[in-house]
């Protein structure tokens, strides 16, 4: 939902298993977060610890402000 920011986003879903359409319109529940990056190593670590690391990963970052 970058349009809150008034941004845009660069995605490269090329790291996730499956095609890209497999991937932004799979059925399965999901969540993409913003962390900045000094965190990362963090919520990385957080999501190993609670299990699902394998599943989590680094897919993109906001993109300049779109006017």
């Amino acid at each position: 939902m970058a349009f809150a920011g008034h941004c845009g986003l660069d995605i490269d879903v090329r790291t996730i298993a499956g095609s890209a359409v497999e991937q932004l319109f799979a059925e399965e529940p999901g969540v993409v977060l913003q962390v900045p990056v000094a965190s990362l190593d963090a919520v990385l670590g957080a999501c190993h610890a609670h299990g699902f690391g394998d599943r989590a990963g680094v897919i993109g970052s906001p993109a300049a402000a779109m006017r």
